[in-house]
């Protein structure tokens, strides 16, 4: 039994997730008791507080539902540093951003000119590339529709920065499978 009470719990979900907890506590310059209490705020004064301390469990290979594995996604590849998330070089794109949009021919080609629930996150990988993971996977698209993000919502500049999302492929009612993302970003270290 450890002193933290990690081992105690009842799956290696909850164990990873705690674990990581006290990682990320102690990446934040918190003090962590050796019972696992967790006190104290973010100081960056602390010699152990990293500037990455957020984690992002999709950021690992793998993680557990319960007690069984799950492969990650990794979007944009296993990250340098993972889980530690720079959210520098991840932004997230919601249906309110996609919707006020709407009608706006410039920013988008859909069948009605509208976003139809479309939304997303865009990481900015080491390389400068653009990586799109969809969290809203919408309706009623076709393949070759575009979304278009101009280069000064993603930390650069427009034109040269700006990020076009076109989508390759289709689920069942015109819902979003696949993407394909195409512009230069600018990766913040």
């Amino acid at each position: 039994m450890a002193a933290n009470g990690i081992s105690e719990l009842s799956t290696k979900a909850l164990k990873q997730v705690a674990k990581l907890d006290l990682a990320q506590a102690k990446r934040q310059g918190k003090t962590v008791a050796t019972n696992g209490t967790i006190s104290g705020s973010v100081d960056s004064t602390k010699n152990y507080y990293r500037a990455r301390n957020t984690y992002d469990i999709t950021q690992l290979p793998t993680q557990y539902t319960s007690n069984n594995i799950t492969n990650n996604t990794n979007v944009v590849g296993l990250v340098a540093g993972r889980p530690w998330a720079n959210p520098a070089n991840i932004y997230t794109f919601s249906q309110a951003y996609w919707e006020a949009l709407n009608q706006n021919a410039a920013r988008m080609s859909t069948p009605t000119g509208n976003a139809q629930y479309f939304a997303c996150d865009v990481y900015v990988t080491p390389n400068n590339s653009y990586a799109v993971n969809i969290t809203g996977a919408g309706n009623s698209f076709d393949v070759g529709n575009w979304f278009l993000v101009i280069g000064t919502d993603l930390g650069g500049t427009s034109p040269t920065n700006d990020l076009k999302i076109t989508i390759t492929s289709l689920n069942t009612a015109g819902v979003i499978a696949t993407v394909s993302a195409s512009g230069t970003g600018v990766y913040l270290v």
